[in-house]
């Protein structure tokens, strides 16, 4: 009944080592590998630098039993005058990478060169006379120098509605401020992966809320607030007069006030006649059977006098 228990080497010496590995391989993570291993070794068991990475440069940081601080190693070294090390020349032995050995728990980052990064590229859509994918040539173009390099605004285009979107939020810009005016504070950087839509224009005012019939409207130049509302049948009875909105298409609104002047409705806007506190909204098929009873009420009141009154005059007669 003897039991023989035979323990792996690693038991009792650690032979392995746990190593970290931070950036641009295709497999980062923490590795097991045996003692000393080269920092080349690591690299491949990582899968290697992912596609588009030509140049790197590599710190290590290694625990200090005699320092809070670790020990920082650098790939290329302090005295090497390159900055970045080219990945074309790891097939050398006399390479850093593959003389560099790792101890357990090293944590080893790898930081591209930025200028091997793929630029990225913006989209713009719509009313340009070349819409699509533009390469970001510079880091410093603007939302007017795609514009310009898309060929322009088309003739039917609408700036004041056009939209600019950045990881998948609507920002929200004046497009005839930084078309009119490049230097415009409205006119930013872009990034990769940011999305111009230019529209154009819709020839349409929506009304919606307290007005008699809400709904779209031709838009007319020069129209007023009071003609648009006018043109919707006019306020309901319910209409809250202090509520009075216009929200235009680049994202902003202003309100009706007293002593005042009016807000301009301009193509895309959106008219809203709030509702009156406290109050139901009208149900017009309620309403109509409100009126069509109080209206038969006063008939039935006026032939009750006509009765009455021809009865009177009978009797008189008599």
């Amino acid at each position: 009944m003897d039991e023989l228990t035979i323990f792996n080497k690693n038991s009792l010496t650690n032979i392995f080592t746990d190593i970290s590995i931070i950036g641009p391989v295709k497999k980062p993570g923490i590795y097991n590998l045996e003692k000393n291993k080269k920092l080349s070794d690591l690299i491949l068991a990582a899968g290697g630098f992912i596609a588009g990475v030509e140049k790197v440069k590599i710190s290590i940081a290694r625990i200090n039993t005699n320092s809070f601080s670790p020990i920082m190693y650098n790939i290329p070294s302090k005295e090497d005058g390159n900055k970045f090390i080219e990945i074309s020349s790891l097939d050398a032995p006399e390479n850093e990478i593959n003389k560099f050995v790792l101890k357990s728990n090293d944590i080893v980052n790898i930081y591209p060169d930025p200028r091997d990064q793929h630029p990225g590229s913006i989209t713009i859509t719509g009313a340009v006379y070349f819409p699509g994918n533009y390469p970001i040539i510079s880091s410093n173009e603007k939302v007017s120098d795609i514009i310009k390099r898309s060929g322009g605004l088309l003739p039917e285009s609408y700036p004041m509605a056009s939209t600019f979107t950045r990881a998948g939020q609507a920002v929200r810009l004046s497009f005839s401020e930084i078309i009119n005016n490049p230097d415009s504070k409205e006119n930013f950087t872009i990034m990769a992966d940011d999305h111009i839509s230019v529209e154009i224009r819709p020839n349409m005012v929506r009304i919606i809320g307290e007005v008699q019939n809400p709904g779209l409207f031709k838009y007319h130049d020069g129209y007023s607030l009071k003609d648009y509302i006018n043109i919707a049948g006019g306020f309901t009875v319910n209409a809250e007069h202090k509520e009075i909105w216009v929200a235009y298409p680049d994202g902003t609104s202003k309100q009706l006030k007293p002593f005042m002047p009016s807000p301009k409705v301009y193509d895309g806007s959106v008219i809203t006649i709030g509702l009156e506190e406290g109050t139901e909204p009208l149900d017009k098929t309620e309403f109509a059977k409100e009126i069509a009873s109080i209206i038969a009420d006063f008939l039935q009141i006026a032939l009750t006098l006509i009765i009455l009154s021809n009865t009177i005059s009978n009797t008189s007669g008599s």
